[in-house]
């Protein structure tokens, strides 16, 4: 019996499929470094460094055909090429992300998924389109009271790999495994009355350490450099921060200042678009020194 036309069409796609090595390696490192290879089992000599525009760590990067590639690093940032092998540079555009990009996976030149360590998801049907071509979803809280005094976030994920557009799988700390079958289905538009019960809810604050500062942070001096961003899902217009027992006062993401030995406690709630303030979020951490541990 004669395949369908469908399935008929799919057989000989892949029939004419190339056989043989793959023609393009990327491979990532710390520091922004990216190397590429046309050989790769041709030993150290047949890899070369490209071009990169971030100085920030990478984590992850996936190249479905060497028209794209893809990689992320620790800002949240995505960085895409489309003639890596050919000169082509990599350029950076923020996809909304808050925290270091763990893991990525792009199964289409024009579908792409990434998360973080704060288990963001960000998926793109446009990835080389800037980060307004990105979405952003949180899909575990942040666990600012994790147990163990580990330095890794309590919520993070590690890894996306994705099949088909019709399958992703992510894996995350904890042993979470998450499933999709249809991940880049844009959100459905929100009626006009939901849209205007959402003005007037107060917004909550999602506060997470940012680039190479935890929950115990260890230094020899007597204070360090503390880091964190947050977001609000509700949207905001702006934020105020309390330090320990200091005033409230306006801030910004991504909040830096310094933080001597000790317990600490940062606040953060946001002021949402129509002027409601919303609870405070409240984030522990501890300073130390290595004669403490």
């Amino acid at each position: 019996m004669d395949l369908e036309p469908a399935a008929a069409e799919a057989d000989r796609r892949r029939q004419a499929l190339p056989r043989g090595p793959p023609s393009l390696c990327v491979a990532v490192a710390k520091e922004g470094q990216i190397f590429v290879s046309s050989n790769p089992t041709g030993g150290a000599t047949a890899w070369r460094p490209v071009g990169s525009p971030t100085p920030r760590d990478l984590f992850a990067v996936s190249c479905i055909a060497a028209t794209l590639c893809a990689a992320g690093d620790a800002g949240g940032n995505i960085l895409t090429a489309t003639a890596p092998n050919g000169g082509g540079s990599f350029a950076a555009t923020n996809a909304d992300g808050s925290v270091q990009i763990t893991g990525l996976s792009c199964p289409t030149t024009e579908r792409c998924v990434a998360v973080t360590n704060n288990a963001d998801v960000l998926t793109s049907t446009d990835p080389t389109g800037g980060s307004s071509s990105w979405t952003f979803e949180n899909v575990v809280p942040f666990e600012a009271e994790g147990t163990g005094g580990s330095s890794f976030v309590g919520n993070a994920l590690f890894g996306a790999s994705c099949a088909s557009t019709s399958l992703c799988v992510l894996v995350g700390a904890e042993s979470r495994v998450f499933t999709a079958t249809n991940p880049f289905v844009a959100p459905a538009p929100s009626p006009a009355g939901a849209a205007a019960k959402r003005g007037r809810l107060r917004p909550r604050t999602v506060i997470v350490f940012a680039e190479g500062f935890w929950k115990n942070s260890v230094t020899r001096r007597h204070r360090v450099r503390a880091r964190f961003r947050f977001y609000s899902k509700q949207g905001a217009r702006s934020f105020l921060c309390k330090r320990d027992g200091g005033p409230w006062r306006k801030c910004r993401s991504p909040l830096r200042f310094w933080a001597p030995i000790g317990h600490h406690a940062l606040r953060v709630r946001a002021i949402g678009r129509t002027g409601l303030r919303g609870p405070s979020t409240r984030l522990r951490f501890r300073v130390t020194h290595p004669q403490q541990r």
